[in-house]
């Protein structure tokens, strides 16, 4: 994980607690203080990073999806192939920060991992011949 981008799921009340507490003693101390504490002084920066891609499949819809699919998938049934699969696995992650110098950033990456599964049979056997099934995670050979 990077400085600065860590994620949380979810606030629970030790969390909520321990943000009032904070801010109760941050209020409390101001009463007193003449000159603030000042750790560092940075200016703020705002903007946005996108992974720059040629389709994005979330705006596509289920058709799109499939048609994207297809465009790699090795099943051909003139070479064969009596059963075929193919997918795809799809991940945005997108990450905020935002800091008390006013910096609000955005960053987004996208992920694609395409799968396939083909399996030729022999008609006589009834079953797969050695060497004759392929997927994503084996290679061929």
């Amino acid at each position: 994980m990077e400085p600065g981008f860590t994620p949380a799921s979810a606030v629970d009340d030790r969390t909520r607690s321990a943000l009032r507490d904070a801010v109760a003693m941050a209020q409390a101390q101001a009463a007193w203080q003449k000159v603030p504490v000042e750790i560092e002084t940075l200016y703020g920066l705002s903007g946005s990073l996108e992974m720059p891609h040629r389709v994005d499949p979330f705006a596509l819809g289920v058709e799109g999806k499939n048609q994207l699919a297809a465009r790699g998938e090795p099943c051909r049934p003139a070479r064969g192939a009596q059963f075929c699969r193919a997918g795809l696995h799809l991940v945005r992650e997108r990450k905020w920060l935002a800091n008390t110098f006013g910096s609000r950033l955005v960053r987004s990456r996208l992920r694609v991992h395409p799968t396939f599964n083909v399996t030729v049979l022999d008609e006589r056997r009834g079953d797969s011949p050695p060497g004759q099934s392929r997927a994503t995670s084996r290679q061929p050979s």
